[in-house]
């Protein structure tokens, strides 16, 4: 069964792009720590070389994408979705089973796995080129790593593409939503929703 707006109860509203907006900003405060750690390696990394920032890569993407789909499976939305009172359901109006958190985070893994790349790119070229690169003042430094990326940072594109999906559909769901077939709602309201 397929999420239309006439199958969706009239105690339950969709959630407005300004609050999933906020939910993201909330999000982006609980790893930033994580991310810290990882902006802090790539300063270093001219220093260190690039298998630490590597690694930190991998690392912050697990946690983030486990993240995500940990927090839809188990309480119907991440951290920020939960403070400002907005929840995933699927398509029965129930909560997500794991495989739809996992189906909803597939976009994210895309990039994900696409940035891992480019920064396994650029620690190969390190290696072969660390006794040129290390006399490089940072920003020449990081300019020479980031010519050896193969693909765009994507992660920009994804998040414009999501905000004109919510803004030119009447169910306001994006790419991810769609391959879960989940909806967004404002949870404030008393609802037959778990």
């Amino acid at each position: 069964m397929n999420i239309e707006k006439t199958n969706i109860p009239e105690d339950l509203e969709l959630a407005s792009l300004g609050k999933r907006i906020k939910a993201h900003l909330v999000d982006f405060i609980v790893m930033l720590p994580f991310l810290s750690i990882m902006i802090y390696a790539m300063f270093k990394s001219q220093s260190l070389g690039l298998k630490y920032y590597f690694m930190l890569t991998i690392f912050y993407s697990i946690i983030f994408i486990g993240y995500r789909i940990f927090f839809a499976f188990k309480y119907g939305g991440t951290l920020g979705k939960l403070a400002v009172k907005i929840k995933i359901i699927g398509k029965n109006q129930d909560s997500l089973s794991i495989r739809d958190s996992f189906l909803r985070e597939i976009p994210h893994i895309f990039i994900y796995i696409i940035f891992i790349i480019n920064v396994y790119l650029m620690f190969s070229y390190y290696n072969d080129n660390a006794e040129t690169l290390i006399a490089y003042d940072f920003s020449s430094y990081f300019k020479e790593l980031e010519k050896q990326e193969l693909f765009p940072n994507l992660s920009t594109y994804y998040y414009i593409l999501s905000i004109l999906f919510i803004l030119f559909n009447k169910m306001k769901k994006t790419p991810h939503d769609f391959l879960a077939n989940s909806i967004v709602i404002l949870n404030a309201k008393k609802s037959n929703v778990a």
